[in-house]
């Protein structure tokens, strides 16, 4: 099994949601408080299919900061890499849904800015030790550009994040080997105006891998010579936040197992449905069985 770390974020998501939604003015609706941030939160997905994953990340000197290095250990994730950093406010994620999806976020993610190549470095030797390394777009360019570069000989996986985030890629695409995007996501980092004209122009700059969501239609997963089509499940939404992240962990769980891209995608898939049916940013149901059924 190939040994995996997620370099990202770790906050407090904060989720409200309320049918209907009304603007400008107060709703009825529910507010719950959980643990996230995407590096976090793809971190706690792998592990719960059983899989080993080291976090490398920063909290605040504060009691959140404290509860979430103590959740993350006693859910099975190794938070060795994990720093603490005085005088800064653990980050923390607004998201305010109606009935079908998102309506808006809010990030106070200043101490990310924290993980700059400075600490990138220091990080280095322990960094080494994995074979596949996933990053998320919450962290500076700058910071993105030297882990790629520093760490080409290994397999990097990337999440843009956003479609405002994903283009602090541009100048790593050449090290990178697998993409897990949405549509605007990807417009924004090729700076194309269709999503196929957007897939070959990463694919010319050098991405190994690109796997494209659009919602409810169709997942694009393109190689330079391959391009497979695959229908997404069909379901009721509770919360869509984390999806995204439960479909990359699947990805990267698949990788460091052995599945075949196609069971890889399949494995994401039925994560993310699981996810999008759960109030929670990350679902208890995901569980080591779903990974056993993919094998």
């Amino acid at each position: 099994m190939k040994k995996i770390v997620v370099i990202g974020g770790m906050n407090v998501d904060i989720l409200a949601s309320a049918n209907p939604l009304h603007r400008k003015d107060s709703s009825i609706g529910s507010v719950q408080t959980a643990f996230g941030g995407v590096g976090r939160n793809i971190a706690e997905n792998i592990t719960r299919l059983g899989i080993p994953v080291s976090l490398c990340s920063v909290v605040g000197e504060d009691d959140f900061g404290k509860m979430m290095i103590e959740h993350a250990t006693r859910i099975g994730i190794d938070t060795t890499l994990v720093q603490t950093i005085k005088l800064k406010r653990t980050g923390s994620y607004l998201a305010v849904s109606d009935e079908q999806d998102m309506v808006f976020g809010i990030n106070d993610m200043d101490i990310t800015s924290t993980m700059d190549v400075a600490w990138a470095s220091k990080q280095l030797p322990q960094l080494r030790q994995f074979d596949i390394v996933v990053l998320e777009a919450n962290l500076p360019t700058t910071t993105i550009h030297f882990l790629t570069q520093s760490l080409q000989d290994k397999l990097i996986v990337i999440d843009p994040v956003s479609a405002v985030k994903a283009p602090r890629l541009i100048e790593s695409l050449a090290a990178i080997h697998t993409i897990k995007c949405n549509a605007l996501e990807l417009l924004a980092l090729s700076n194309k105006p269709t999503v196929q004209e957007g897939i070959d122009t990463l694919i010319q700059l050098g991405v190994k891998r690109i796997v494209v969501t659009q919602g409810p239609d169709q997942i694009i997963e393109s190689e330079s010579s391959k391009t497979t089509y695959y229908t997404p499940n069909t379901t009721s939404i509770v919360n869509v936040t984390g999806a995204g992240d439960a479909f990359t962990a699947g990805i990267v769980a698949g990788m460091a197992v052995g599945l075949s891209k196609g069971q890889q995608i399949h494995l994401a898939m039925q994560m993310s449905t699981i996810t999008i049916q759960s109030a929670t940013t990350v679902s208890s149901q995901i569980t080591p069985q779903l990974l056993k059924e993919a094998l």
